[in-house]
């Protein structure tokens, strides 16, 4: 009878203990003035300007547009999943209604499934679309939060940072380290 209770109370435990640290990482990747070879790699293929000042129109927009696009690129490839590679068991494509709900509700992080992932979905399917969408997804999140705070923090200015500069500081120093972590932790 306790030990839903004590394993509770040791979740609860490590996620107060790691708040702090958490906290401090992600304020260090916000506020750095520095750019990694790789973020400054990923800043010239996308075409963004990292020294570029936004407010929060443009902020917001850029979020909304890059999650449209990233919807579509999901979409896209849900709808041709038949004509793509790596399908050996020539899986047929989810119908335009359900590859649009699928890329919708994992670019959002709400995640919901109206089929059966392993039956209707090849592989690499669910690598290119799925798990792209949510990691993207959770990538925006973070950035939007950062956003969000530094608007708060600077109430009287017109300056909310970079979405571009935030969201791939978030991909390269916070969800990649971290997967690479866990994914050591789970083998």
């Amino acid at each position: 009878m306790w030990l839903p209770w004590m394993e509770f109370a040791v979740v609860l435990t490590v996620v107060a203990l790691l708040t702090v640290p958490m906290g401090q990482w992600l304020a260090r990747c916000f506020t750095s003035e520095h750019h990694t070879w790789l973020e400054r790699l990923t800043y010239g293929a996308l075409g963004v300007n990292p020294q570029e000042r936004m407010g929060w129109q443009r902020y917001g927009a850029a979020l909304v547009l890059s999650n449209a696009a990233m919807l579509l690129l999901g979409y896209l490839i849900l709808r041709l999943q038949d004509w793509l590679p790596l399908n050996p068991l020539e899986l047929a494509a989810q119908a335009p209604h359900l590859a649009f709900n699928t890329a919708a509700s994992f670019i959002t992080n709400t995640n919901w499934q109206s089929y059966a992932g392993e039956s209707s979905l090849s592989n690499a399917t669910q690598m290119a679309a799925i798990t792209f969408l949510m990691f993207a997804g959770a990538t925006t999140g973070v950035a939007a939060g950062a956003g969000f705070v530094r608007g708060l923090a600077r109430s009287s200015s017109q300056d909310v940072g970079n979405y571009w500069v935030d969201y791939v500081r978030v991909l390269w120093r916070v969800l990649l380290p971290l997967s690479l972590a866990m994914a050591l932790v789970y083998v």
